[in-house]
């Protein structure tokens, strides 16, 4: 298998370093060449200090992922909880990510999820609408909860909360 065996891996998830884009890849010697040589061609190289952050990540793994881990779990379970106390929302708890994507659909029925997702950056929440992940999307957000803590959490579902009552007292925009 050695000989026909890839492996990716990322730290943003493992050592919380999201958006630093630093990973590294295992495989064949001649696929790594192949590899190497287009990434050069097509991303800049990862800055020093982030380098030697992922260097210390790796050193003291043992020491910092569990604690990441059971508080990221701790955010996740509070988040869902959360959300779903809002009528007419439906949100799953994720088993391998940092990030929900709760249906709103019932929640703020004739919004489309840019519109909701643009109502919730106004009230200071951001979240990615559900059509940047497929068309099938529609009426979902994607929310993370990697940088923030449990009080921003609770806060931000409030004002999410804020957002769907004034939809639904003030009902659909005329176009």
């Amino acid at each position: 298998m050695r000989d026909n065996a890839i492996g990716l891996f990322s730290f943003s998830k493992s050592f919380a370093m999201t958006g630093w884009r630093l990973g590294y890849l295992c495989g064949p010697e001649e696929f790594i060449k192949r590899a190497g040589t287009i990434h050069n061609l097509v991303l800049a190289h990862v800055s020093s200090h982030i380098q030697i952050a992922g260097l210390r990540a790796l050193q003291g793994w043992d020491r910092f992922s569990a604690p990441i881990v059971r508080e990221l779990d701790e955010r996740r379970r509070t988040l869902v909880d959360e959300l779903n106390t809002l009528d007419g929302m439906s949100c799953k708890l994720p088993q391998g990510t940092f990030y929900v994507f709760p249906d709103f659909r019932d929640a703020a029925p004739g919004l489309t999820s840019q519109e909701l997702a643009d109502r919730f950056l106004q009230a200071g929440v951001g979240s990615s609408p559900g059509t940047f992940f497929g068309s099938g999307g529609d009426g979902y957000q994607r929310l993370s909860y990697s940088k923030v803590g449990i009080p921003q959490i609770v806060e931000g579902v409030k004002r999410m909360k804020r957002v769907i009552a004034q939809y639904a007292s003030a009902g659909p925009l005329e176009n």
